[in-house]
């Protein structure tokens, strides 16, 4: 449980996603640590409308989804 605390910890985010180079899941970081792609991704999760993934199968819907959760045919 430690573990977890420290590593979805705001100074764990931060140092581990600015290194990184993604953006943290947290909203409360400062975002004035991190440069400018991921402050404008960052800016765009809070205001755009986000699409669901081809990739990952999030545009199927719940109901056509197999118990596997992908498509069922």
């Amino acid at each position: 449980m430690a573990w977890l605390e420290m590593v979805g910890s705001k100074e764990a985010q931060e140092t581990f996603n600015a290194l990184k180079g993604s953006i943290p899941v947290r909203t409360d970081v400062d975002k004035s640590k991190f440069g400018a792609y991921p402050r404008w991704s960052m800016a765009s999760f809070d205001h755009d409308v986000l699409l669901a993934s081809f990739i990952v199968d999030e545009w199927i819907p719940p109901r056509e989804r197999s118990p596997s959760g992908s498509l069922s045919l």
